[in-house]
């Protein structure tokens, strides 16, 4: 697909390669740009010639501040600017309505805007591997979120906000603080996957029994010591990962669903 002379002149001036690995092109218009690696110690002002983007990918460069250019792209649906050295989250990433996926993992965020919960439309956000320290209330109103990772951070805590969340499917809990699962996650009734691994838990609770969607528990290298009969009410739980704990004997309905 030949692409429109203003956005062609766009990307031969910052020499980049008109070729799938980095440019997706639809009608004329760039909408999926990938710049991961190459260096950026900010972001190129003269992309956002490109009115239709709809994905790009800034990982791995050696940004510090989440570039405001994004909130010109009105068509925008994905960013990924992981593995940067992000220190903030402006509140004006809620400047981004149409954006669907946020991928900021492995960054330097210590904590979220509270606009944070005004991405309407969010449905995944991966903040793993950042220093973060808390959670914002926020966070609670993105309703058409399905993916949240908030794994290796210094969580030791969830908002209790977190449990409106009804559209979310997959939550990373895991290489946390946490001495106890945060009761708020009960009311996560859509829950199909659960990742518990690498904290302080020196049990399972009872009320994980709620949890009727959940396909997946991911709960090895903690301090558990025993597993609760109520799990087998899970009728659609089907792999369980216990490795690592101080569990002598599991029961035979948690053998055949657990990871060697």
């Amino acid at each position: 697909m030949e692409l429109n002379a203003i956005e062609n002149k766009v990307l031969n001036d910052l020499k980049i390669k008109q070729e799938e690995t980095f440019v997706k092109i639809e009608n004329g218009h760039v909408i999926e740009l990938n710049l991961s690696d190459k260096g950026l110690p900010v972001f190129p002002k003269e992309l956002v010639a490109l009115e239709k983007l709809e994905k790009i990918n800034l990982s791995k460069n050696k940004l510090w501040n989440f570039p405001l250019e994004l909130t010109q792209f009105k068509h925008l649906k994905e960013v990924t600017i992981s593995n940067n050295k992000l220190w903030e989250l402006p509140s004006e990433v809620a400047e981004i309505p149409s954006l669907r996926v946020l991928d900021l993992k492995e960054n330097e965020l210590w904590k979220l805007p509270n606009s944070i919960g005004r991405l309407e439309k969010l449905e995944v956000l991966e903040l793993g591997g950042n220093p973060l320290q808390e959670l914002a209330d926020e966070v609670g109103n993105l309703a058409q979120l399905n993916t949240l990772d908030i794994s290796t951070t210094k969580l030791w805590r969830l908002p209790d906000t977190l449990g409106k969340l009804k559209s979310l499917k997959r939550l990373d809990l895991s290489n946390n603080q946490f001495k106890e699962a945060p009761s708020v996650i009960e009311e996560l009734s859509s829950l199909e996957e659960l990742n518990l691994s690498k904290n302080q838990l020196w049990e399972l609770p009872d009320w994980l029994e709620n949890l009727v969607k959940l396909k997946t528990l991911e709960a090895s290298d903690n301090k558990i010591w025993g597993l609760v009969d109520n799990l087998k009410k899970l009728t659609k739980l089907s792999n369980i990962n216990l490795k690592g704990n101080k569990i002598l004997n599991l029961p035979n309905w948690a053998k055949a669903i657990t990871k060697n």
